[in-house]
């Protein structure tokens, strides 16, 4: 199945644009791998016009993990297009070497509409087993646009250097959609029992609701008192905490209306902000004075919490409280209770991200392109696994236990099973992620 995804506008000289990320999906697969070259992609749309998309990465094979290829991410101007024209060069099967026959270019009908500023995509099926028929191949494809993605289980990766939102289907774990967004999109929440994400967009200042069962931006808010914006959590009634290492403020919004609840300057370099719901309170981390401020709803401190030289992601089970120290390369536990610091593990070199369940806790440390595991209780890690690159934020799938990691290095999602503890694949964006989160 070739996938061409992901439209998000920008300007150009002289018209009008729209990004286009194209993806190679595989349907009707054969055990041998088979692979293929793409010498050029084009749309033809209204009145012959034509439109050239450069190809990034050309080379296509089957036999991935979920089936999917990224292809290429281009602007191209808005407007109807009705053919997609593939033309394929060199291919091969298995390790043996390309075949240079040429294979006539295909043109695949379509119903594409791109208008200026959306993110749109469109699929271009490969069935493999039909495309080797006979011994030779003569590959076949057909063209299908974007649809809205079924409101059910779904992961969603923002990308900040493309000002896109990807929707991922669980089930499989391909690209399915994409929406546009504002300037450098990162952190994401889903909150329980509604059909909303809240994206904050720190380039712009802003906060996107987006309605999931439409897959649709609805309402875009400037957030007060905020320069660049860059962490978030949310709270109990919809409450929504915003830290800015920009300026050191730390805000408490209506997720709903973007109405101004609360602020306060805080520490220096603020970093990510976790919910305790348990306490109702908020944990903030500041790299700048080595502490986590542990916050009231009235935003009055609490408690702090010394920690290492850098802390970051946070993780509250029931009275404990785990800290990652980039610096260090260990995880601060702390008793909620007493707040006195329990000990701390070593996880390895540069832990940034921390996701948990009741039995285990995930550790991303991105200088070393592995996840610690962490059995709560215990106080060394059980297990590590390599994920290369360099992991950062993370997600997890509870029904179809997958533990999804951000890793911008690569520019994808790894794929990890949460039962049995291996990596099942990478899902190629071909842009870095900067948040992840799971809708339930």
């Amino acid at each position: 199945m070739l996938l061409v995804a992901g439209i998000v506008a920008v300007a150009a000289p002289g018209w009008t644009a729209a990004r286009l990320n194209v993806f190679v999906n595989c349907e009707n697969p054969v055990s041998s791998p088979v692979f293929f070259r793409v010498k050029s992609l084009k749309l033809i749309g209204d009145r012959g016009r034509t439109v050239t998309v450069p190809v990034t990465h050309p080379r296509v094979a089957n036999g991935g993990p979920f089936g999917q290829v990224f292809l290429t991410s281009a602007v191209v101007p808005e407007g109807r297009y009705g053919t997609v024209t593939l033309a394929v060069g060199e291919w091969g099967r298995e390790a043996r070497s390309p075949r240079g026959a040429e294979v006539p270019e295909l043109k695949l009908p379509v119903v594409l509409e791109l208008k200026r500023g959306e993110s749109r995509c469109l699929f271009l099926i490969w069935n493999v087993r039909r495309s080797l028929s006979g011994g030779a191949f003569h590959p076949v494809f057909r063209a299908q646009p974007q649809t809205r993605p079924l409101r059910a289980e779904t992961l969603y990766v923002a990308c900040d250097t493309r000002n896109t939102l990807f929707a991922v289907r669980t089930d499989t774990n391909r690209v399915v959609a994409s929406l546009a967004t504002k300037e450098r999109p990162g952190e994401m929440v889903v909150p329980d029992r509604r059909d909303r994400l809240f994206v904050l967009c720190g380039g712009s200042r802003s906060l996107l609701s987006v309605e999931l069962s439409t897959f649709q931006v609805i309402d875009s808010l400037l957030l007060p008192l905020v320069i660049r914006p860059g962490h978030l959590a949310l709270g109990r009634d919809d409450v929504l905490a915003v830290t800015d290492p920009a300026n050191d403020q730390i805000v408490l919004v209506a997720a709903d209306t973007g109405r101004l609840l609360r602020s306060r300057r805080l520490g220096h370099r603020l970093s990510e902000v976790v919910y305790w719901q348990r306490g109702e309170q908020f944990f903030v981390a500041s790299t700048g004075e080595q502490k986590v401020y542990q916050l009231n709803k009235d935003l009055s401190t609490a408690r702090a919490y010394d920690t290492g030289s850098a802390p970051r992601g946070m993780w509250l089970q029931r009275t404990w409280l785990f800290v990652a120290d980039s610096g260090s390369g260990t995880v601060s536990v702390f008793n909620l209770t007493t707040g006195r610091l329990v000990g701390r593990v070593r996880s390895g070199r540069g832990p940034v991200s921390l996701v948990g369940t009741q039995r285990r806790l995930y550790i991303a440390n991105r200088q070393d392109g592995t996840l610690g595991i962490l059995w709560p209780g215990q106080m060394s890690i059980s297990k590590r696994i390599r994920v290369g690159g360099a992991p950062a934020k993370m997600a997890v799938c509870r029904v179809r236990r997958w533990l999804y990691v951000a890793d911008r290095k690569n520019s994808g999602v790894v794929v990890v099973d949460t039962t049995s503890l291996h990596k099942e694949g990478t899902i190629a964006l071909g842009a870095p992620p900067s948040g992840v989160a799971v809708s339930r």
